[in-house]
């Protein structure tokens, strides 16, 4: 494989298993237009890693790649990373064109490079993005394709193209871990009404979708987050978004109401709020590029109550169910500081200065231009976010609940 010498200057070598990892989680990422599935996980003193490839494809056949390294022999920082591994590059492959940049923010070092050998039918093109994670962990996400070319017309035809598409997209996207729920599992915890839901759903997404939305208010924050999952692939953002923000708000009225009890040390609730999170990494940024439907849901969300009938259940096992009253007083002061933030942030996505420097901050985009900011637009853009917010009187840093 050409990629050994980039487990290598990543610091870390590994031998892949010789059995079929059949233990392994169902997990998935999304770049470049595809789903890419885990296809092997391995992991040693230097270093964990997953690789996944698409549908129809192994790790000896693929003509796509992606990988996540988590580094654990110390903080080295991304820099110095990205500058061991062009160091590599340049010594085994003296020909491979090679090139590193750092992000306009400077917390991230993408290498991208290409490379081939005379006796394989392909060119094989890399982007490797470095980063140091906010609990100091050195991470590495890789992209890789091949392409059925002669080196000669990759370098003269194709290279520029693919490596200005790829290099911009894995600096705004990165790359989620989304681990796939089974629907049929989530419904044995639930009430009678929500596993009926949850069949209807397994069934028929749209017939499921357009039960959950009848009583929203009723409805546990596993079946919510489900049915915004189910809204967004749907290409129905704003009630993709307005399920979500229910299901958060959900979550902790029923984290009040209906104590969790924990079994082999597994939370319930964080389990819930890591699959709230995967959807948030999506949901989120999508409904904020649209500033109109973002104010749309907040409305929506402020009007909306959670609702405990006796038959509910909040998708776990509980020890006791606390007076429906007690818990939403309780709910309450969260529930209003989480409502605050997000009207405070709709106004200011309502201020199209405000939404244009975001664009630059958060999406790595100028506006009506696809091309990543320099770090001067990037410095530029994060002062004009703070001078609105503080001119309207908002904490100028914001964010929306995730």
């Amino acid at each position: 494989m050409l990629l050994t010498f980039c487990i290598l200057a990543a610091a870390a070598t590994r031998s892949r298993a010789v059995e079929p990892r059949n233990a392994l989680p169902k997990a998935s990422v999304f770049f470049d237009g595809q789903t890419m599935r885990l296809a092997d996980a391995a992991a040693n003193e230097a270093m964990t890693l997953m690789e996944f490839v698409p549908d129809g494809q192994t790790l000896d056949t693929w003509t796509s790649l992606a990988a996540i390294y988590s580094y654990r022999n110390g903080r080295i920082g991304p820099r110095k990373r990205a500058d061991a591994l062009v160091s590599q590059i340049r010594k085994m492959y003296p020909q491979a064109p090679v090139s590193s940049i750092d992000s306009p923010d400077s917390r991230q070092c993408v290498v991208s490079f290409a490379a081939w050998s005379g006796g394989k039918p392909f060119v094989e093109f890399n982007v490797f993005a470095f980063e140091t994670t906010a609990d100091g962990t050195d991470v590495g996400l890789q992209y890789a394709v091949r392409t059925k070319s002669s080196p000669e017309a990759f370098l003269q035809r194709e290279i520029d193209p693919l490596r200005d598409r790829l290099v911009k997209l894995i600096l705004r996207e990165g790359m989620q871990v989304s681990h796939e729920r089974d629907l049929t599992t989530i419904r044995l915890q639930l009430s009678p009404s929500e596993q009926s839901i949850c069949d209807t759903i397994l069934k028929d997404e749209a017939a499921g979708l357009e039960a959950v939305l009848r009583q929203p208010d009723e409805r546990s924050s596993l079946v919510l987050f489900v049915a915004a999952a189910v809204a967004f692939n749907a290409g129905r953002l704003e009630d993709s978004a307005f399920l979500f923000y229910c299901g958060q708000l959900r979550l902790r009225f029923d984290e009040q109401c209906f104590p969790p009890q924990t079994a082999d040390g597994r939370d319930p609730i964080r389990l819930i709020r890591d699959y709230s999170q995967e959807l948030g990494a999506r949901i989120s940024p999508a409904v904020m590029a649209e500033p109109p439907i973002f104010s749309s849901v907040v409305t929506r969300v402020a009007q909306w109550r959670p609702r405990a009938p006796s038959a509910y259940s909040p998708g776990y096992e509980f020890g006791r169910r606390l007076p429906e009253e007690n818990a939403r007083a309780a709910a309450e002061p969260n529930r209003v500081e989480f409502l605050s933030r997000m009207g405070d942030f709709a106004a200011l996505l309502g201020d199209d200065r405000y939404f244009a420097a975001m664009q630059v901050v958060k999406g790595l985009r100028l506006p009506e231009e696809d091309r990543l900011p320099t770090k001067e637009e990037y410095r530029a853009a994060i002062e004009t976010m703070s001078r609105i917010a503080k001119e309207k009187g908002f904490d100028p840093f914001i964010t929306t609940p995730q």
